[in-house]
């Protein structure tokens, strides 16, 4: 007959509580007026604003883009000609100065297709949407 002992020693103290931030207090502002309710929209962050686009609205699927200015608190509609296509689930990324949009979906297809916006210049480059596979598969 074997038997075995395990030991198992304490375990070491607690480190001393942190004492607590000095921080002035903060208080979250009420929000602008800003575009219709949506939900799986993109956002992406540059400079000292945030970009939205898409999403789905309670009339469906969106492709407006707009961009919040966090300095002066105001909403912009963004108008580029040839964007992305109206859609869901998407990404959306800077790179250097250019706004990428990523793949998405619209309750059917999920999308392989791209688009990207060069920041300062008044049109967007739009490749066809390929479906990449559809949502009933």
């Amino acid at each position: 007959m074997s038997c075995f002992y395990f030991f198992r020693s304490p375990p070491p103290p607690a480190p001393a509580p942190s004492p607590p931030l000095a921080l002035p207090p903060k208080r979250w502002s009420p929000p602008p007026p800003g575009p219709a309710a949506r939900s799986r929209a993109a956002s992406c962050a540059f400079a000292s604003s945030m970009m939205i686009h898409g999403g789905e609205g309670a009339g469906g699927l969106l492709g407006d883009a707009f961009a919040y200015d966090t300095e002066s608190g105001a909403w912009q509609s963004v108008d580029v000609a040839g964007g992305p296509t109206a859609n869901a689930s998407h990404s959306i990324s800077l790179v250097s100065k250019t706004l990428v949009v990523l793949g998405g979906y619209t309750s059917e297809v999920f999308w392989a297709d791209y688009s990207k916006l060069s920041l300062g210049a008044s049109s967007s480059s739009a490749p066809a949407p390929a479906a990449a596979s559809s949502a009933a598969a």
